[in-house]
């Protein structure tokens, strides 16, 4: 009996002993979770980057279960993540994120910001996207600006104290000499809409635009400024030639050609900058249309990550947004010569590279692209317009128009 009961003790310790163990393991596994992410528009020019960064997210955290989704139609996704709370996470665009912000659809991501050093880890314009008056509803993925380049040599002989060329010089020039601008450009921006945003960046209040956001047909009509970016538009056509006829559209493939001297100028923009890592030929235009003024170009972010009102799963929501906010889930990229918002990842560029990354590095909310402190709905109609003046069609109620078309034609 006596026998019996030792083996039973010692049963018991063995029992014991390995739920210990088994108990401590599993204590340190991955917790088991959900996130389901629905992307806005993937067929624009930073998905690939966003992809990539999820992809790095799984690696990294296998036991967790990530759906993914994505979805053109803006009204159906502002529809899809109201009515059925099956998203946790929406990555869509600027305007997307003030108006579901506004009808209280996205959740307040303040804390978090502040709590992983978002400000001090990225440059502004990362956390100004995703900023709406005080309030923080978004994180900016992948900034990037329009750039006109030149090559130096090249350059002097086109334009006098071609050391520092800027944009009115540049356009002088073109039309003088009759010069066409090859063009890289993301595939939702065409030449009239990149026009019109490096006017607009020169003069346009962004934060005029952000408060007064949706604010209905005759109030908009009575934001002047508007009109006025499209009344010098209307200059630039018909005292500098700037027209659809001025750009060629070309490929990433264009940089290199500027770099060897082949072509002269190139408008691009910073996604194209791992063409252009090691360059000593290339510099770039400054944006300026205003004399003796020194103008940073706009920066876009077509993508910023929002956390849903109704999420189910809030604390893998919290656990994405720690990951989005780290530094080591960028360097990767900036190995790869990649420019993001990231400061420490953009230590690692060299050369042109790091020159191109002075425009985001200190942009602010007025170099925000103005169509994005817009309606998207009403984005079709101003590139129809922009469209018009770069062929010398001009009204001189193009804003008037936009915002008529906007909201009195059936959705």
């Amino acid at each position: 009996m006596k026998k019996i009961k030792n083996i039973v003790f010692i049963v018991l310790i063995i029992i014991l002993n390995c739920n210990l163990v088994f108990g401590c393991s599993k204590g340190k596994e991955e917790p088991k979770g959900k996130l389901s992410v629905l992307i806005q528009n993937n067929a624009s020019q930073d998905v690939d980057v966003i992809n990539t960064l999820i992809a790095n997210y799984k690696k990294a955290h296998s036991q967790i279960e990530i759906k993914i989704e994505n979805m053109t139609e803006n009204e159906k996704i502002e529809k899809v993540t109201v009515d059925k709370p099956d998203y946790d996470v929406l990555i869509c665009e600027r305007n997307m994120m003030i108006s579901m912000a506004r009808q209280g659809y996205l959740s307040d991501i303040s804390s978090n910001v502040s709590n992983n050093k978002m400000i001090d880890k990225f440059y502004s314009i990362v956390s100004t996207y995703g900023r709406i008056d005080d309030k923080y509803y978004g994180i900016g993925v992948m900034p990037y600006s329009l750039n006109f380049i030149y090559n130096r040599q090249q350059a002097a002989g086109y334009i006098k104290n071609s050391d520092e060329i800027d944009l009115m010089s540049l356009l002088r020039m073109s039309k003088e000499k009759n010069v066409k601008i090859p063009i890289v450009l993301p595939k939702e921006m065409d030449i009239s809409l990149a026009v019109a945003s490096i006017i607009a960046d020169n003069m346009i209040n962004e934060a005029d635009l952000e408060k007064n956001f949706d604010i209905g047909q005759e109030k908009y009509k009575k934001l002047s400024q508007m009109q006025e970016v499209f009344k010098f538009m209307n200059t630039l056509y018909k005292d500098y030639g700037v027209s659809v006829d001025k750009f060629i559209l070309s490929d990433s493939s264009i940089v290199k050609k500027v770099e060897s001297g082949e072509v002269p100028f190139a408008l691009v923009t910073t996604l194209s900058s791992k063409e252009i890592d090691e360059s000593k030929n290339i510099a770039i235009v400054n944006n300026n249309i205003i004399d003796s003024s020194k103008v940073n170009p706009p920066v876009i972010i077509d993508h910023l990550v929002c956390q849903l009102q109704n999420a189910k799963n809030k604390d893998e929501v919290v656990r994405f947004l720690d990951y989005l906010s780290d530094d080591e889930s960028y360097k990767a990229l900036g190995k790869e010569g990649i420019i993001t918002g990231n400061r420490s990842a953009n230590s690692e560029l060299k050369g042109l590279q790091s020159q191109m990354i002075w425009p985001i590095s200190i942009a602010n909310e007025n170099n925000i692209v103005f169509y994005h402190n817009l309606p998207y709905k009403m984005k079709p109609h101003i590139v129809e317009q922009t469209k018009n003046l770069i062929n010398g069609v001009y009204s001189g109620s193009e804003w008037q128009t936009i915002v008529d078309k906007t909201y009195t034609e059936k959705k």
